[in-house]
């Protein structure tokens, strides 16, 4: 995935991702290894989006499958914890 968005970004495609969806319910497993496989698909989504410096934004249909009984899943924790340890862009040079 990361190759690819860097392919785009050096033939001058801007990657944007919209509506982005991890669906998981029809995946064989437990609940548990549906929400691990989950989690493994929106980080590498997102760290190739990020890492790849060539997708200006990433947008989500509906927050509600990365929620369970109102507390987040781990998706969504492993998101946050990715974007947050992030280095700050504003303070390089």
């Amino acid at each position: 995935l990361i190759g690819q968005m860097i392919r785009y970004k050096e033939i001058g495609v801007e990657v944007v991702i919209t509506e982005l969806d991890v669906d998981v319910s029809k995946v064989p497993g437990t609940d548990e290894e549906k929400q691990t496989k989950q989690e493994e698909i929106y980080k590498l989504v997102f760290e190739a989006a990020i890492e790849s410096d060539a997708c200006r934004s990433i947008s989500a249909w509906d927050l509600s499958p990365l929620f369970l009984n109102g507390k987040p899943k781990q998706a969504f924790k492993t998101i946050l914890n990715y974007i947050s340890n992030l280095p700050d862009s504003s303070s390089t040079s």
